[in-house]
């Protein structure tokens, strides 16, 4: 079956999909989580669902690419070739990094407890691909605010502002920028007292190797109307966080 809006043409088994979960894809991702699920099927199974991921860190991959899915259930398989199977195809998620793909597959399985759920076709969990270690996390930043991976060199407010930046929030906070702003104006400028940016390096993202910056988006902002510090330069964190 091609579809006009998706612009593919899924196998004749899937009969169903959702349009939206595929047309509003970014442009770039490494990997997506999909779900599979038995509409009609005259294989006897208790099992509906089957979700799971595709991607890759050195090769471009696309929704219908090629790839419908990789189970390694025999009832699946025989159900999935039966040309008398109706089955229904969604994309639940999409990243611009493989590794979060798989953090976010292993999610949703566990939540579910898929491996031993009569409702799933999966016969594993998933694997997570990047340290989940929450208590190994929080240290992390307790060492980071203690100043252990505080580099003496500076950088450009432009350079830092350029970088790609994961943020917590989901939007600026005005009010804290005006403040770094007008506490950085009554200093004519010097940046010493501002936190220092956290950098990552050689961090993969959209299969290229780049730093990016992990906080200081507000007081990156606020620097940059500072009067005085159009061309100040802020302290950095270490870039040695190759492992998060």
């Amino acid at each position: 079956m091609y579809c006009t809006k998706c612009k593919i043409k899924f196998p004749d088994q899937i009969t169903k999909h959702s349009c939206k979960s595929i047309t509003e894809q970014p442009e770039n991702y490494e990997g997506f989580v999909y779900k599979i699920v038995v509409l009609k099927t005259s294989v006897k199974t208790e099992a509906t669902i089957y979700v799971g991921s595709h991607g890759s860190e050195k090769h471009e991959i696309k929704v219908g690419d090629g790839y419908w899915h990789s189970s390694t259930c025999d009832i699946f398989q025989e159900i999935y070739t039966n040309s008398s199977s109706e089955l229904f195809y969604e994309v639940l998620n999409y990243q611009d990094d493989y590794k979060i793909t798989l953090n976010v597959e292993a999610k949703m399985l566990t939540e579910v407890n898929a491996k031993d759920n009569d409702n799933y076709f999966n016969k594993h969990n998933g694997s997570s691909a990047i340290n989940n270690d929450v208590e190994y996390a929080e240290n992390l930043v307790k060492r980071i605010r203690a100043g252990e991976f505080r580099q003496d060199k500076k950088e450009p407010l432009d350079k830092l502002d350029s970088l790609f930046h994961y943020q917590g929030r989901f939007k600026d906070i005005l009010e804290q920028q005006t403040y770094v702003t007008q506490q950085l104006n009554d200093s004519m400028g010097v940046t010493d007292k501002c936190e220092p940016v956290t950098i990552l390096e050689n961090r993969l993202r959209n299969r290229i190797k780049e730093d990016v910056r992990i906080d200081g988006q507000q007081t990156i902002q606020g620097a940059k109307n500072c009067k005085y510090a159009k061309t100040e330069i802020l302290n950095i964190y270490s870039h040695y966080f190759t492992n998060l």
